[in-house]
């Protein structure tokens, strides 16, 4: 039984810098899941503040993302290709249990140095952190495909 079943709101993070994404997740989460209560964050730092101080049911993260909020007053800092990760990592580090989605519009991250496809990210992630990843999805602006993919793996694992 799902926490939609027990009559408790869902609670969802998304962890996306991206306003534009963000705000698609967010929208179709509101439309899909209307009983959700959803918070947004816009970085490493703020989703991982989240993250250790709310309890989610659920959490749609980016992979790639800046160390601060962007602000008139602060750029953000180097954005981070595994910046999902490090939050995944605390999450285990911290026993903190909540189904983790990553929602991505890259297929290769990293560096030159350390290089991955998103498949080999999306097989080391489901070893490494088996009962909070969930899967991923790619994410295109210019398709819809993205919505039906997220809401298969929510509904299977919420």
């Amino acid at each position: 039984m799902n926490s939609m079943e027990r009559g408790r709101r869902m609670k969802i993070l998304i962890v996306e810098d991206d306003d534009i994404k963000r705000n698609r997740i967010s929208g179709f989460l509101k439309q899909a899941y209307p009983s959700a209560e959803i918070e947004e964050n816009a970085s490493y730092q703020s989703g991982l503040g989240s993250v250790l101080n709310s309890k989610f049911d659920m959490i749609i993260l980016d992979m790639t993302m800046p160390i601060f909020d962007v602000s008139p007053e602060e750029d953000g800092g180097r954005p981070q290709p595994y910046a999902g990760r490090k939050i995944l990592q605390q999450m285990k580090r911290r026993n903190i249990n909540a189904s983790v989605i990553i929602v991505t519009q890259f297929d290769i991250f990293g560096d030159e140095k350390n290089t991955k496809t998103l498949f080999e990210l999306n097989k080391e992630l489901t070893q490494e952190f088996q009962g909070l990843y969930k899967g991923s999805v790619f994410y295109h602006a210019s398709q819809d495909r993205w919505q039906d993919e997220l809401k298969l793996l929510i509904g299977r694992n919420v």
